[in-house]
């Protein structure tokens, strides 16, 4: 059966966000099929304000008027709604997230967290009419972010760098050993510069496979693969399914929200 269509929206983050927040969105929309969908990596972490039906990851539920966060994932994960979308969301550079957390990073991976231990103060957007969540959301972010906590300028060079070097050449361009730039990536990104880059790539190709007839060499040398079996590992690995298997059995059972991820 096919997913009824649902509205995504994307806002940009306020001038003084952009460093921490990619961006904003709002999902909303019928839920006529209520089997869990699965979200696949991206590298970064979410919060979800949940206006909806109630929401349910793991051992979480997320209700109507509830939030949760989404940490990093490094596998696919599942969630399901019981009810009708409505969701606000926030979609975090990787890292970056921290700035507005009293947890740490490596305590969420691979988690959906309801009642998250974030420092926002959520009520005035839980509160708010439709058309006054984003702004009320963005004032919220604005008001609670701890900028001693943001990755360094070092760090986020590095990380924009990511693909265009290998990690040794990478490490060697900021002026570290190939071992400090993995620790620097773990402790201010949460991941290492391998795991980012592979997750970055997976991304990529993610979103190549939406293509018609997708030819998947071309795609792998595209998005930068060793060969087409280094792709099917890792997107094996990423989506529980190998490409040929994604795009004919899993993709039509996804909404097209969770394969393009935030722009």
């Amino acid at each position: 059966m096919a997913l009824a269509a649902t509205l995504y929206r994307e806002h940009a983050p306020h001038p003084a966000l952009r460093a921490h927040v990619r961006v904003l969105w709002e999902l909303s929309g019928p839920c006529d099929d209520p089997s869990p969908q699965k979200l696949f990596p991206d590298g970064a972490m979410s919060l979800w304000i949940n206006f909806g039906g109630v929401i349910s990851g793991g051992q979480q539920h997320v209700t109507t008027g509830g939030a949760a966060l989404l940490g990093e994932i490094r596998r696919p994960i599942e969630v399901a709604s019981t009810g009708a979308l409505d969701i606000v969301g926030v979609s975090f550079w990787p890292g970056s997230a921290r700035v507005f957390l009293d947890a740490q990073l490596p305590e969420l991976v691979n988690r959906l967290v309801a009642d998250p231990p974030v420092t926002i103060e959520l009520s005035g957007v839980i509160s708010a009419e439709p058309q006054d969540r984003i702004p009320r959301l963005q004032q919220a972010l604005l008001e609670a972010v701890q900028p001693k906590r943001a990755p360094s300028d070092r760090v986020l060079q590095a990380f924009s760098l990511l693909g265009q070097h290998d990690i040794a050449g990478l490490a060697d361009s900021m002026g570290l050993s190939t071992r400090q730039l993995e620790r620097r990536f773990v402790d201010e990104l949460g991941a290492s510069p391998k795991q980012l880059a592979s997750l970055l790539r997976f991304r990529r190709a993610l979103a190549a496979m939406q293509r018609p007839k997708p030819d998947f060499a071309a795609i792998a040398l595209e998005c930068g693969y060793a060969d087409q079996a280094h792709l099917v590992r890792d997107f094996t690995k990423y989506t529980g399914a190998p490409p040929k298997r994604f795009v004919t059995t899993e993709a039509p059972k996804t909404r097209a929200e969770w394969l393009t991820g935030p722009s």
